[in-house]
């Protein structure tokens, strides 16, 4: 595929997130975040066993799992999301 900047920075910044030990990612995914969702998909296939990413629908969902995982597990947890109007 063609890169981009907004796919080269986003590759750039998941593996630093990675390096950083962030491992967990919770995705809502959009067509706004698919570069960034893209690079997370490409870092778990990179780092099996290791990173994981898990497509959640609801936006506050995923932010709940990922304040679970943290207290859980002591370690952060990324969370994706799209842009939209936040509106119920």
């Amino acid at each position: 595929g063609r890169s981009t900047p907004n796919v080269a920075w986003s590759t750039a910044f998941v593996e630093e997130l990675v390096r950083c030990g962030v491992t967990q990612f919770y995705v809502c995914p959009g067509s706004r975040s698919t570069p960034l969702t893209a690079a997370i998909f490409k870092s778990t296939r990179s780092n099996v066993g290791v990173v994981r990413a898990i497509s959640v629908h609801d936006e506050r969902g995923a932010g709940f799992r990922a304040v679970g995982y943290a207290r859980r597990t002591g370690r952060p947890a990324a969370v994706v999301t799209s842009s939209g109007t936040a509106v119920e």
